[in-house]
């Protein structure tokens, strides 16, 4: 049913372009179909971040603030302050204004493919192919500026490419390039190529480029003005763009892995299905050789619309957030329809089948969009999900302050009211919390953490506790991709015994991994206690080879040195406090002799509590937390990975879980748990799980060395060429020891 009510529109639209009677109705009704599909699915909260600075910057407007985030979007915002005017609710405000520039892109779609395409038909189909891609009708949906970038470029586009055969629009369409800047900063990739091949042509400069700078002044001015004039915007500029640049991509770090990888996410992804978009692709790519054989003029005129931009978001941007696709969508869309068109006059098939074709891509698109916005039209956000249960649990008992990563500190307005907050930076939320901790500050802090990450460790895990945690459905997460924050994670963390802190690497989030650290000081904080304790202490040395020392220091406790060319792994017996409650800092300190020096020794095991209670360090051979697909947390063991235990009178029982991936390692893996010139437990992996549990005695002694040994290991680079060196065994997913009954 849903093919054949899709064949009977696109024949009868070409048919009327045919005849030569096509009538506004027929555009006009496009664009409320467009409309419909669209603002049906309105969300009721804020989602990405970029979101919530749009949302602010409908009161109050300064790029200073965030709100919104640099370049600053004014010509968005007062597009989005017109729509506000009439619908009080943010997030339906600028969903809302999302939806109207789709509907409106529906004619300036048709006339640049009417420039382009070889025939009226084909620009029809190409402009519902483009109005159908899945990630495309999603983005009509959603509280952000995408929708409208799209809308002043393709306008743009059209405008330019109508000039270079009339000149009759010229200053209009140099006016809007110079408007579009303002609604989003990379229009100038999809727009400036094609508006200098037009002024080029047109053997005019002057009038269409004092349109296009008064077009960019009419933003720009004021923009300045509200950030609080060219020095600060200078500078808020300059920290987005840094903050940024260590996240995108390619031009980061280049390997073959994350190459193909990319390839992927800005070609097939933005399709969500990869079938439909490797059939689109494969059309896409048939158009390209049919064009370029029969057409090159629109082919070059086309690369001058989206080429540069596309290898502009290959290269630098996130290529894993899907929306910046939208502006080069168009013109695979244009592509794929006159490959299409090409395959029909290779084997002759009737103008009917083109459009059956059409109608075919189309829904298999609703069917993966359609169900997708509904639910996204029902579900809270993650961050608004994580806020109710900050409400519910702040508003029944105790007193709370409320943390979180620096992702989630646009949110922390929305808290509720009364409650207080330890302040976020770029890369400081970890040490903003420390400070709160140590300040004496003995409530409980409720941590809202970005799943992905694992720098909560700096704080003791038995402080720690998971409350909750909210991601979007399965089917709406593709259309999210690469969105901040797409999920969420709420802890509750009370007490911290032991807090990692400066020059420490528990995590990768911690610091640098050469380990070498501002000063040759690196401290730790420890909770005095009323009973005697333990302190047990991990490092590897990289890379170094000088003669130093590493020296060991909590005060009028713990004096000792070590060298630090070896690896660390060291217990200590901690005497009881009589004024207990109050951090001690432990202390840490590379020295050549009695002279400081920094030198790369990384420190990344630290367990601390009463001598009653058990407790474990992982040291040489163990490397950092990580998530994995699921979110969760995992190590990865090398073919000799050591611990260190503490067991307290009566002994504990450690259990050891985890996979081997038998696909690098290969068949019955062998793995051993061995300590104290025993062996206390050994499996052999067939099917890529396993288990070991063993129990341990004190012995007279609270401390025990024991090593996780594997039969067999790999290097992820020579297997995906990711650049990964590591020599790796085992993930494992629980390490824990308890206390035996």
């Amino acid at each position: 049913m849903p093919i054949r009510f899709a064949r009977r529109v696109l024949t009868h639209i070409p048919a009327r372009l045919r005849s030569g009677n096509t009538r506004p109705w027929v555009l006009v009704a496009a664009s409320l179909v467009v409309f419909a599909s669209r603002a049906s699915f309105l969300p009721s909260t804020l989602e990405d971040i970029d979101s919530v600075n749009f949302a602010l910057a409908l009161d109050r407007f300064d790029p200073a603030l965030h709100q919104p985030h640099p370049p600053g979007y004014p010509v968005y915002i007062a597009l989005a302050r017109l729509v506000h005017a009439i619908v009080p609710d943010p997030p339906k405000a600028l969903s809302l204004l999302s939806a109207l520039a789709q509907a409106a892109v529906v004619l300036p779609l048709f006339a640049l493919f009417g420039r382009l395409s070889s025939s009226p038909d084909r620009a029809v189909l190409s402009t519902v192919l483009t109005l159908a891609c899945p990630i495309l009708w999603f983005n009509g949906a959603r509280p952000m500026s995408d929708s409208v970038g799209l809308l002043f470029v393709v306008s743009t586009q059209a405008l330019l490419l109508r000039s270079l055969d009339t000149g009759r629009t010229t200053l209009a369409a140099s006016l809007l390039a110079g408007l579009s800047l303002g609604v989003r900063l990379q229009a100038g990739l999809l727009i400036i190529p094609l508006w200098l091949w037009m002024v080029w042509r047109r053997r005019t400069w002057w009038r269409p480029l004092a349109a296009l700078v008064a077009g960019t002044a009419l933003w720009a001015i004021p923009l300045v003005i509200a950030t609080g004039g060219p020095a600060e915007y200078a500078r808020v500029f300059a920290e987005t763009m840094a903050e940024a640049a260590g996240s995108e991509p390619l031009l980061v770090k280049f390997t073959l892995n994350r190459a193909a990888r990319i390839l992927f996410d800005v070609g097939l992804a933005p399709w969500i299905s990869p079938a439909l978009g490797l059939g689109v692709a494969v059309l896409a790519g048939i158009g390209f050789l049919a064009t370029a054989a029969r057409r090159r003029h629109a082919l070059g005129l086309a690369g001058l619309a989206f080429l540069p931009y596309f290898i502009f978001h290959s290269l630098v941007q996130q290529a894993e957030t899907f929306r910046y696709t939208l502006p080069y969508i168009p013109g695979i869309a244009w592509l794929a329809i006159e490959g299409l068109g090409a395959l029909a006059e290779r084997f002759r098939f009737p103008r009917m089948v083109e459009s059956a074709l059409c109608g075919t891509l189309l829904t298999a698109s609703a069917a993966l969009t359609i169900p997708a916005l509904a639910l996204y039209h029902v579900t809270d956000s993650p961050p608004y999900a994580a806020l109710r249960a900050i409400e519910a649990r702040a508003s029944r008992r105790g007193d709370f302050v409320l943390a979180g990563h620096y992702r989630f500190w646009r949110y922390f307005p929305l808290r509720p009211a009364g409650l207080g907050f330890v302040s976020a930076a770029p890369g400081k939320s970890i040490p903003r919390l420390v400070e709160h901790f140590l300040t004496g500050d003995d409530r409980e802090v409720l941590f809202l953490a970005n799943p992905r990450r694992t720098d909560l460790v700096s704080f003791s895990r038995t402080s720690r506790r998971l409350l909750g945690r909210w991601e979007w459905p399965t089917s709406v997460r593709p259309f999210l991709s690469g969105e901040r924050p797409n999920e969420a994670e709420l802890f509750a963390i009370k007490s911290p015994r032991s807090i990692s802190g400066e020059g420490w690497l528990l995590s990768l989030e911690s610091g640098q991994l050469d380990g070498i650290p501002p000063s040759p000081v690196r401290f730790a904080y420890l909770k005095e206690m009323p009973v005697p304790g333990f302190l047990l202490v991990a490092g590897v040395p990289r890379n170094h080879t000088a003669d130093c020392h590493l020296d060991i220091a909590l005060p009028g406790v713990l004096a000792e040195r070590a060298p630090c060319g070896q690896p660390l792994l060291h217990g200590y017996v901690i005497p009881a406090k009589s004024a207990a409650g109050k951090y001690q800092r432990l202390s840490v300190t590379t020295s050549d002799g009695d002279q400081p020096l920094r030198t790369p020794f990384v420190l990344n095991g630290l367990d601390y509590g009463p001598a009653e209670e058990p407790g474990f360090v992982q040291g040489e051979g163990w490397f950092h937390p990580e998530k994995d697909e699921d979110l969760r947390e995992f190590r990865w063991a090398s073919p000799r990975a050591r611990a260190l235990l503490h067991v307290p009178a009566g002994g504990a029982r450690l259990v050891i879980e985890g996979t081997a991936p038998l696909k690098y390692l290969g068949p019955d893996v062998a793995i051993d748990l061995m300590g104290d010139g025993v062996t206390f437990a050994t499996a052999r992996i067939t099917d890529g799980r396993f288990r070991l549990e063993a129990e341990i005695s004190e012995g007279g002694r609270p401390f025990h060395e024991v090593v996780l040994s594997t039969s067999r290991s790999f290097v992820p680079d020579a297997v995906q060429r990711n650049g990964d060196q590591r020599r790796l065994a085992l993930r494992v997913y629980s390490f824990s020891l308890e206390r035996l009954p």
